[in-house]
């Protein structure tokens, strides 16, 4: 069976980045999740979500793209500020007033786990009191747990939120270390991670939570330049649809066995 893995699962593991014309400079950031993704050639994040997508999207109008790392709140402040010229991976929750493509460049399924063993599974927002969940901070994940984690975030009893490039490897060490009973992440991120660091067998996959329109990932563009962060939307909008079309999307992700994110089954 083919291995299922969506763009904006891989994208979900870079935050900015700079888009550079030859005489609009331009910036952005990639958010840089734990030990994922080193994106730096050695890993296949990089090479499909970046050079072949989002790379091949801008080269087109001979706009060159340039990336950075950092946590993803900083990511989505500086962005923000201008500093940067779009974030990748967002949903619409994550940033409500930057500038998105109409078309989406990936998916989101967050999945629950714990450490192997461990009996508790999730029966609505009252179980999870039975255990303290560990996050990550400025993600959504969806309604009902953005809410709750909202309500408990400064109650390390009940949530405790992990920052910076290696929030997730500090999750599943405390998920190991039962210093936390719950994490909540990407099942393709978390698959990744796991397989990378031997883990398959130490962390339980016990639940997905139910997707919804904010499980739709993009590279959101900053609203300090709307004009111009239309523009950069544009492009990746039409170029996504027209890499899907002609089927060159397809052969980028055959490349890795994976599947299109828009037609793979999403669960």
């Amino acid at each position: 069976m083919r291995k299922f893995l969506t763009v904006a699962v891989l994208l979900a593991l870079l935050s900015a980045f700079t888009v550079t014309p030859p005489k609009e400079p331009v910036k952005t950031g990639f958010h840089y999740e734990g030990k994922v993704a080193m994106f730096d050639g050695k890993v296949i994040v990089e090479g499909v979500t970046i050079n072949p997508k989002t790379g091949k999207a801008f080269a087109k109008h001979n706009i060159d793209v340039q990336y950075s790392t950092m946590p993803w709140t900083r990511a989505i402040d500086e962005t923000r500020q201008g500093k940067h010229s779009a974030i990748i991976g967002a949903s619409a929750e994550d940033a409500a007033d930057f500038i998105f493509p109409t078309a989406s460049q990936g998916f989101m399924n967050n999945h629950l786990y714990v450490k192997s063993g461990n009996p508790w599974r999730y029966n609505g927002l009252d179980s999870l009191k039975k255990v303290t969940l560990g996050a990550i901070d400025g993600y959504s994940y969806n309604e009902e747990i953005d809410s709750y984690i909202k309500k408990y975030k400064l109650d390390p009893t009940y949530v405790q939120l992990m920052s910076g490039d290696d929030a997730l490897a500090i999750n599943v060490s405390k998920l190991m270390r039962e210093k936390i009973g719950l994490t909540i992440e990407s099942k393709y991120v978390m698959n990744y991670y796991l397989s990378q660091n031997h883990l398959q067998n130490k962390i339980d996959d016990i639940a997905s939570l139910p997707p919804s329109n904010r499980d739709n990932l993009y590279i959101a563009f900053s609203p300090k330049n709307k004009s111009l962060s239309q523009k950069y939307a544009k492009i990746m909008s039409d170029e996504t649809k027209n890499m899907r079309v002609s089927g060159e999307l397809q052969k980028i992700m055959d490349n890795y066995g994976l599947d299109d994110w828009e037609t793979a089954p999403k669960k």
